[in-house]
């Protein structure tokens, strides 16, 4: 510590900053404690504060201030500034990078790749959704190689070099054994790269991605499954099996089926918006899932496709009614589908689907198969695309165009079985 600092000596201020010794711009806090007449650490939150300067993506330079629980950590954050040195950054592999990239720590404008994360998660995340958020979190990563690059340094060389460290044998043994393609990294990259574009007066940088790319990030092909909804026996037979294996999961399940519903919808339903009068329910909010290993859970305005404080209402079907009526409102808390007043995590809804679907010896394994299942059902029932439309609160008749020919292929193939049946008949009678 500064070796003018005294700590038995008042100096007029109850919080005291004092700068750090080999170090510019990092300061230990100190708080004056009465009952020991001294300067002491405080007793909660972080004792270091550090500032910085850090270039922006329109060319000017912002002071920076954050406090931290360590000196290390201060440290690292303060060298990610306008002077920063490869070894203050994350750790970056650089090796195999080819020249056109023009990929250096310390770039000829100062404005590096991760410069632009950090601006981007500070301005443009303020205006997503969480779910959304956590979505850049979980892709941001995978940019590794890219944060020490100069952000108009970024063509279609780097993107190569890029895409080809992703699919290093080092890389590709830490992935997911179900990952097919880095589709979604390009796609994010390609926001954040427009996000920059669109508000950089000064940039030359234009998107660098080629044809060559999508073909690039593809692992392997995806596993064709040409059938993504549930028959009506195969459909009961999961519910009847989901309540012997996992029945805290029936009752939504129907609901889901019934209502054409996601699950991130089913699983935020509340007593609230349930008019019981009219028989409808007011969908308005959904789940958002941090899906890691015990992610949290929470309870957002809007869906997946509304804005927050949008809504819509489906006419619940003579099924959901009962089944609601015999769970009856729990004062206590205010969700309809819960687990102990507080909403599932995905993990434990997809464990308990998949549960059944396995010991039922069906195929599917996907929560979103109920709302195909349900939307298919209802136009087999109704003929009516338009209802099918509004149910599943689509934007357009698209959806129900596809479902449509989904059923006229199961139609066909119905018609194509009937009539090998009735040709092996005539066969064995004019035998």
């Amino acid at each position: 510590m500064n070796s003018t600092f005294n700590r038995k000596r008042y100096q007029g201020k109850d919080r005291l900053y004092v700068s750090i010794p080999r170090t510019k711009g990092i300061f230990r806090l100190y708080v004056w404690d009465k009952d020991i007449a001294a300067y002491s650490d405080p007793q909660s939150g972080k004792k270091y504060f550090a500032r910085r300067n850090s270039p922006t993506f329109d060319g000017t330079i912002e002071r920076q201030t954050m406090y931290f629980h360590t000196l290390d950590e201060a440290e690292t954050w303060q060298g990610q500034g306008v002077n920063a040195q490869t070894a203050a950054m994350p750790r970056v592999i650089k090796e195999g990078l080819p020249e056109t990239a023009n990929a250096k720590a310390a770039s000829d404008t100062g404005y590096t790749f991760w410069n632009l994360i950090e601006d981007f998660k500070k301005h443009k995340f303020p205006l997503l959704r969480r779910s959304t958020r956590l979505q850049y979190l979980k892709v941001i990563p995978m940019y590794e190689y890219l944060f020490s690059m100069d952000v108009e340094a970024i063509n279609p060389a780097a993107i190569d070099a890029w895409i080809n460290h992703l699919k290093s044998d080092e890389k590709i043994s830490t992935y997911q054994k179900t990952r097919t393609s880095f589709d979604k990294e390009v796609e994010s990259l390609k926001a954040i790269l427009n996000w920059y574009i669109g508000r950089c007066d000064h940039t030359r940088l234009i998107l660098p991605f080629k044809t060559r790319h999508k073909e690039m990030v593809q692992l392997k092909q995806k596993a064709q499954n040409t059938q993504k909804f549930m028959t009506p026996e195969e459909c009961e037979l999961w519910f009847q099996t989901l309540r012997r294996v996992a029945p805290e999961f029936v009752d939504p399940a129907i609901t889901q089926v019934d209502e054409l519903l996601r699950v991130s919808e089913v699983f935020a339903m509340k007593w609230d918006n349930y008019d019981k009068a009219k028989g409808v329910y007011r969908v308005c909010e959904h789940v958002v899932w941090d899906r890691t290993r015990n992610g949290e859970a929470n309870i957002e305005s809007g869906t997946k496709n509304l804005k927050a404080g949008e809504y819509y209402d489906v006419p619940l079907r003579q099924r959901v009614i009962e089944l609601l009526e015999k769970l009856k409102p729990d004062a206590e808390c205010e969700l309809i589908f819960h687990d102990d007043c507080k909403p599932w995590t995905y993990r434990q809804i997809q464990y308990g689907y998949n549960k059944a679907f396995k010991a039922a010896g069906l195929k599917y394994r996907s929560t979103h198969v109920c709302r195909h299942t349900g939307a298919t059902r209802l136009l087999d029932e109704t003929g009516d695309r338009l209802v099918v439309q509004q149910m599943g609160n689509w934007s357009s008749r698209d959806i129900a165009d596809h479902y449509a020919r989904i059923m006229n292929d199961r139609a066909r193939k119905a018609i194509e079985k009937i009539d090998k049946i009735e040709k092996r008949k005539h066969l064995s009678i004019v035998g």
